[in-house]
């Protein structure tokens, strides 16, 4: 698939395209180039108070969470009493 370069250096990307990779008007993107080639990776952008959340040490640590949830490793709670007993032990 071709496309042209416009007077102001603009590009559309076509809707086959947008359409299998759910691209909306307004998605930013990162662009890079790689030899000869630029390279188009959407990014998603999220408020600064929240970017803590996105760091390595608290992605591995949600990640580490849901794998020992997937191996039952939790405990489930009826009574808040108990629960409140168990995280001060």
């Amino acid at each position: 698939m071709t496309v042209t370069i416009s007077a102001k250096g603009q590009v559309a990307l076509p809707k086959k395209i947008r359409n299998k990779l759910c691209i909306k008007t307004g998605d930013q993107f990162r662009v890079e180039v790689s030899g000869t080639k630029i390279v188009l990776t959407p990014v998603v952008t999220v408020p600064k108070e929240q970017a803590w959340f996105w760091t390595d040490e608290i992605q591995a640590k949600v990640q580490a969470s849901e794998e020992d949830y997937k191996k039952g490793n939790y405990k489930e709670y009826e009574e808040v009493d108990r629960l409140l007993r168990d995280l001060k032990e």
